[in-house]
């Protein structure tokens, strides 16, 4: 299963760790990661940790920014509605640590990481459809 690994961001941003997201292994409930993204603030460093995991089914992951504290909270999950379709469910919230972040996320940033969260989806549904049907 590709579940938890990295599909987001450039080819430059593809690190995790030390270990090429490409190449990575999908991670299980209790790993923790780094990696860089880009996001509408910038470049910035987050710190994951993985809080469940379900072979083909969910995986969901908990990350502080660590260049301005904002906290992320993100889960996929994958329901298989026939034999050759599945759904998809891509749910991502955050927390701001003061008015300032808040302020800025309102008027410049929502659009543009909505946008960015859109760009991964996609990415990720042609990834999973290159995938071998079992």
């Amino acid at each position: 299963s590709s579940t938890g690994r990295c599909w987001h961001g450039t080819p430059e941003q593809r690190r995790v760790g030390k270990t090429n997201c490409r190449s990575g292994s999908a991670r299980l409930a209790g790993d923790r990661f780094n990696e860089v993204i880009d996001t509408p603030m910038g470049k910035n460093r987050v710190s994951w940790e993985v809080i469940s995991r379900s072979e083909g089914n969910h995986w969901r992951v908990l990350g502080t920014n660590l260049d301005n504290d904002v906290r992320i909270d993100l889960t996929y999950r994958v329901k298989n509605t026939s034999p050759n379709t599945s759904e998809f469910e891509h749910t991502l919230s955050y927390t701001m640590p003061d008015f300032r972040l808040v302020l800025a996320n309102v008027l410049h940033f929502k659009a543009a990481i909505e946008q960015k969260s859109e760009q991964a989806l996609q990415r990720l549904k042609t990834a999973a459809e290159q995938l071998p049907i079992i």
